[in-house]
């Protein structure tokens, strides 16, 4: 019984590692910041920098110009303010993006960008 108990327990400490959540693309977002390439109105590439903060604010650069903004998360959406775009906007955060993987998004103000989780 002894031994059937310790057989056991030693596959489900071999099975652990299994159960462990992985981080979500939300997580690695805001550990390692994104680029961001988008096009401006004018019709020029635009390449953003953007550091997201514990507390809710953000680092970005944009055109060797700093800038500073907030986020938020709600559930599946990414929200973000800033000096550029003052109005609120959100995006879906699609799921099992790891750090160098990039995703499309939409915003008011540029349209579509292309997100890019900093490796």
């Amino acid at each position: 019984m002894k031994r059937s108990l310790a057989v056991g327990g030693l596959l489900l400490l071999s099975a652990a590692p299994s159960f462990a959540q992985g981080e979500t693309t939300l997580q690695y977002l805001l550990a390692k910041g994104a680029v961001i390439h988008a096009t401006s109105r004018q019709g020029q590439p635009l390449e953003m920098h953007v550091t997201y903060k514990a507390d809710g604010t953000t680092a970005m650069t944009v055109m060797g110009q700093e800038l500073s903004g907030k986020w938020r998360a709600d559930g599946d959406k990414f929200c973000t303010v800033n000096a550029m775009n003052p109005v609120e906007s959100c995006f879906d955060i699609p799921a099992g993006k790891k750090p160098g993987d990039a995703f499309k998004a939409t915003t008011p103000a540029l349209g579509e960008v292309t997100i890019t989780i900093n490796p």
